[in-house]
């Protein structure tokens, strides 16, 4: 009776596969290959496995082709050393009889990041299980169709059930598929609607509050459950002018020009109205405009080159617009966003500072003056003031503008923004960029003594930044290349390296035992008596606290004067907000990303003179580095000289002397972080995690260089 069902076909109409019932006995016995218990351990159990596979290849013919972490084994017998061992050759291959086979086999790698190089999404796609029941087609199903089967079923006879069954299945797979399918051209019409009003000086409001949105949280949603501080009301008054005088000045202008706005708003003339239909109108105008709505809904805006998109918007917005779009817009000169929405629910809201959170971002990422933003989210008639720390986002309450009172607090913000220092908008009045010059100076504190909060400074000039602050929390780190000597030509030959960030910090510059100015300090004092030959490390040339003079005196940049009152309350889990302090070092050399290694070669030695660096700093300055990751290793590149590698980025390093034992904490980078770093254990950390790290950068190092080298061999 099987041999009639074995006959049939699977849904796919493909024949069942013909499976036999084998056992197999086999020795030694060996452990799953998560119960090694050092990384030498690892070693030598992959070691084995694969000398292993190389000699069953060399003498036997056969392929295994399905090298995975379920497939080695740990073997430990009494009396001998840990060893390896490669199993399960189900999926293996005989190289003599059959070369020719083409199937994807063996076990798949994990798709945790859909952009890790190596990873062949066509290989791999991700997999949806239908498990629909003919009991609950009918959520499924449109009424039309359900109408269909329900008025089928009692005509229908036993040897029909199970075709009813299939097609009810395919036609509720084939419902499903169209529903998400309209939902995700939903999803791209809105993308493409708010990518669109960001580059109009008006921006029309289109994204709706509509339920059936994707569900899934995104970063963004993220950092608004655990980031966001709501009703600080106090962010309204952190760009308050300091001066007495100042804020007489603000008060008595918020006061005018919020009369005169009553005034007209209560005044019910024909003008007013005329006015008022105006504006009505040019807010509508660009949803009236068919040119426009087929622009936001048309598929081919995807498809569109950068210039067809430009002249398609100009073509929408032809023809008697009173909008004018904006050729590119850019972060640069933004002072702060404003993200408006239709309707005030819970849920708008949260995604009004989802989308505010995201866009600010790429502030940051333009602007490498900027110490904090702000941002507005506009809900139906509430405005909310934002202002972006560090470490969280404070949210003023509702300010109804709808309201008389609203309309003259959100006047009097506007007047504080429009008549208060610069560094209360979040700028940094100790970096300039000389337009007509075409190169920038900074300011950074010059050593004086032992503490690192020094009043001298120092001119530094620059006209490049590397990339950097591209994450909206943080340390917000950049770097500049200067120079020392102010320039007379068009172009800045660099001689140092400007580290700026916000470390967390001890408010006693004297108390700070993880200040990375002082271990720089001490690195460059003691290794230039190294007898290491030929020593690359990193030197100090200047650095401290960052310091800046106002009306009201000079300030020391930390979080605590930045934001004032704020700084006293509590993130959402509770906690108290980090100390924060400004600093900047100027170090030398000069060093390149390590992915500029040229050859294997030179990877080697310059992962060997960054570690020797890294040997001799401990064994001389007892300062462990605790970071040691790829963009922590700088590749240096002098004339006359071979390439060479330098250890930097001391900010997570720790005074290891007898006095201070090494802190048990979880700090690094994350995919190079030890397995005791990772399960943050209380085991002491020693220069073997940081050897361990070098491990995993090296693993790291093997795997992207040699898909860079297929990439530029396939293209």
């Amino acid at each position: 009776m099987h041999w009639v069902l074995y006959s049939l076909r699977k849904p796919d109409n493909t024949a069942i596969p013909f499976r036999v019932h084998k056992r197999l006995v086999m020795s030694p016995i060996g452990e799953p290959l998560e119960t090694v218990e050092s990384v030498h351990e690892l070693i030598v159990v992959l070691g084995d496995a694969m000398r292993c596979h190389t000699e069953v290849l060399q003498r036997c013919n056969i392929l295994h082709r399905d090298i995975s972490d379920n497939n080695i084994l740990v073997v430990r017998e009494e009396g001998r050393p840990v060893r390896g061992l490669l199993v399960d050759f189900d999926n293996s291959l005989d190289m003599e009889k059959d070369n020719g086979e083409t199937l994807c086999i063996g076990t798949k790698r994990p798709l945790s990041d859909p952009d890790q190089p190596g990873i062949d999404l066509q290989i791999y796609p991700p997999k949806r299980v239908c498990t629909s029941r003919v009991s609950d087609t009918s959520k499924t199903l449109n009424p039309s169709t359900k109408r269909k089967f329900t008025d089928d079923d009692s005509s229908l006879d036993d040897d029909d059930h199970d075709s009813l069954v299939l097609r009810t299945r395919i036609i509720a797979r084939k419902t499903d598929s169209h529903l998400r399918a309209k939902k995700r051209q939903a999803t791209r019409n809105k993308t493409v609607g708010r990518r669109v009003e960001r580059v109009f000086q008006f921006h029309s409001i289109l994204s709706t509050d509509d339920d059936g949105d994707d569900e899934t949280d995104t970063e963004a949603d993220m950092w608004v459950k655990t980031r966001l501080i709501r009703d600080a009301d106090a962010v309204l008054d952190i760009a308050k002018p300091r001066s007495a005088a100042g804020r007489v000045l603000v008060s008595n202008i918020s006061k005018h020009i919020s009369a005169e706005l009553e005034h007209r708003l209560n005044t019910a003339s024909t003008y007013a109205i005329a006015d008022t239909s105006k504006t009505q109108l040019a807010s509508e105008a660009p949803m009236q405009n068919n040119n426009y709505r087929q622009l936001l809904l048309s598929d081919t805006t995807y498809t569109m080159g950068k210039d067809e998109h430009s002249a398609a918007i100009a073509n929408a917005f032809a023809g008697g617009s009173s909008i004018e779009p904006l050729n590119s817009f850019c972060y640069d000169d933004a002072f702060a966003v404003i993200e408006a929405r239709p309707g005030k629910t819970r849920r708008t809201i949260d995604k009004a500072y989802a989308q505010l959170m995201q866009s600010t971002r790429s502030i940051y990422k333009a602007q490498f003056d900027r110490r904090f933003a702000f941002g507005l989210t506009v809900c139906d008639n509430e405005v909310r003031v934002c202002l972006f720390s560090n470490d969280v986002v404070f949210s003023s309450s509702a300010l109804d503008i709808s309201t008389a009172f609203g309309r003259q607090q959100f006047i009097e913000l506007l007047v504080y923004w429009s008549l208060c220092d610069e560094d209360q908008l979040g700028f940094d009045t100790t970096v300039y960029w000389d337009k007509d010059n075409n190169y920038g100076t900074i300011e950074c504190p010059d050593i004086a003594d032992e503490s690192s909060c020094s009043a001298a400074t120092k001119m530094y000039y620059f006209d490049k930044v590397l990339p950097g602050a591209d994450s909206l929390f943080g340390r917000h780190t950049r770097c500049f290349l200067v120079t020392d000597e102010r320039p007379s030509g068009d172009k800045i030959k660099p001689k140092f390296a400007l580290k700026d960030t916000w470390p967390e910090a001890t408010e006693d510059p004297a108390r700070d035992r993880r200040d990375e100015v002082m271990f720089m300090r001490r690195i460059t004092e003691e290794l230039v008596n190294s007898d290491v030959e030929d020593l690359v490390y990193p030197r100090l040339e200047a650095g401290g606290r960052v310091s800046f003079d106002t009306d009201g005196g000079r300030f020391e940049d930390n979080t605590r004067n930045a934001l004032g009152p704020l700084y006293s309350l509590r993130k959402p889990d509770n906690t108290a907000i980090p100390f924060r302090v400004h600093k900047r070092l100027v170090m030398s050399p000069i060093g390149e990303p390590l992915e500029t290694v040229e050859s294997v070669h030179e990877l080697i030695v310059v992962l060997g003179d960054a570690m020797r660096c890294h040997s001799e700093v401990l064994r001389r300055c007892n300062i462990l580095h605790r970071d040691i990751s790829n963009n922590n290793i700088l590749v240096v590149r002098e004339e006359g000289r071979p390439v060479r590698g330098l250890l930097v980025d001391f900010d997570c390093a720790v005074d290891v002397s007898e006095h201070q034992a090494p802190n048990p904490e979880n700090v690094g980078t994350f995919p190079y972080r030890s397995i005791s770093n990772l399960f943050g254990s209380n085991v002491e950390r020693t220069e073997l995690d940081d050897w361990e790290s070098l491990f995993y950068l090296l693993c790291h190092c093997a795997t992207h260089l040699a898909h860079m080298e297929a990439m530029e061999f396939y293209d």
